[in-house]
């Protein structure tokens, strides 16, 4: 009987950090800059948003984005800006460091207009 107690008191210790690791996992952090590739100013009001998941912001005046708790080290991020082309940062990991992002403007669209 005291065999089984104290082996089911090894599990439950177990267990216990199984489940601590797995809360302590989330402590990475992404933080960065938007500019603009052509002007090198801020862009304010870029979104920001980690692929497959819910989450996203928005640059703040200073063009600066910043994520935390991520329980994931690898995060692809994906930057829409209008005027802007899309641009996606790939397996990003570069934690505690500051990012720059540059993005490009989008091309000027031409309109064509038909006589009929």
């Amino acid at each position: 009987m005291v065999k089984i107690i104290s082996f089911l008191a090894l599990i439950s210790s177990l267990n216990m950090k199984v489940c601590a690791q797995e809360i302590d996992s989330c402590t990475n952090d992404i933080k960065g800059r938007v500019i603009d590739a052509d002007t090198k100013k801020v862009l304010p009001y870029v979104q920001i948003q980690i692929k497959e998941t819910s989450l996203s912001t928005l640059t703040d005046l200073n063009g600066e984005f910043y994520f935390e708790n991520l329980c994931q080290e690898l995060n692809t991020l994906i930057i829409s800006c209008f005027g802007y082309c899309d641009t996606t940062c790939e397996n990003f990991y570069q934690h505690r460091n500051s990012l720059n992002i540059y993005c490009v403007p989008s091309a000027k669209s031409e309109l064509i207009y038909e006589l009929g």
